[in-house]
């Protein structure tokens, strides 16, 4: 009730995509999207140390330079799709030269046991359990091959950016705001509709591995056009618009 208010209220709203617009016209029935602002989510290019090679990141973590790295970093929380990429790669790691690399803070008690009782079980996953310091963030990024972002539901998402922001290639659901950032050059889009639509992409991106250090550098130029001043410009835009309709 109190979105809806607010939404009535205001006289503009900015969000980070197209399908966030759409979704706020349907869900909250605006007569006009003439108030809302589509504005992307910024890069995070330059706003964490990237200094660390692939072989030094690897070191540190104790990854072999001949494994194929999937990453999931951020909030452990169900949402994001962790217990989906745990069915997953189940089903992948009979591979040896694969590995998957769990880093972030966890508050589900439940899902953190299932993730440390099959980590437990199998030696191809690095698990990491805490807030990882803005400075390590280079470590995990550039220590993977593949960051898998298989989120059920999102507006928007700053973790996209970030790998983008350190040319990784993606894996996500072709839903939501993803087609707005992704598209099959840089990333392997699956219909979350698909029971076996992550399972399939992260086959796919181990049977092209030699393509996913183009993919990244493909998501790091896309990702440079989103720049904080860019969006910057754009917010002031929407505030000085808003005093316009404002002014008698």
């Amino acid at each position: 009730m109190a979105t809806k208010w607010v939404i009535r209220l205001a006289d503009g709203i900015i969000v980070h995509s197209a399908a966030a617009k759409q979704d706020i016209l349907d869900t909250f029935r605006v007569n006009s999207s003439s108030k809302l602002f589509v504005i992307p989510h910024a890069n995070y290019i330059g706003q964490y140390p990237n200094t660390i090679t692939q072989a030094d990141a690897r070191a540190q973590l104790s990854i072999a330079p001949s494994e194929f790295v999937f990453l999931f970093f951020g909030l452990i929380r169900a949402y994001k799709g962790v217990p989906d990429i745990l069915d997953a790669y189940r089903q992948l790691s009979g591979d040896a030269t694969l590995r998957l690399l769990i880093a972030g803070a966890a508050k589900d008690t439940v899902l953190l046991e299932q993730i440390q009782h099959y980590a437990e079980s199998n030696p191809t996953i690095t698990l990491d359990v805490r807030f990882i310091p803005d400075e390590e963030v280079q470590v995990y990024m550039n220590a993977s091959d593949v960051v898998l972002l298989p989120y059920r539901q999102f507006l928007t998402s700053g973790a996209v950016l970030l790998a983008m922001s350190f040319a990784r290639a993606c894996i996500a659901p072709r839903q939501g705001c993803i087609p707005e950032l992704l598209d099959d050059d840089d990333a392997f889009l699956y219909d979350p509709a698909q029971p076996d639509g992550l399972l399939n992409a992260m086959q796919t991106a181990l049977e092209q591995r030699g393509r996913v250090t183009q993919m990244g550098q493909h998501n790091y130029t896309k990702a440079q056009q989103w720049s904080w001043e860019w969006v910057a410009q754009r917010t002031q835009d929407v505030y000085e618009k808003c005093l316009q309709w404002g002014e008698p």
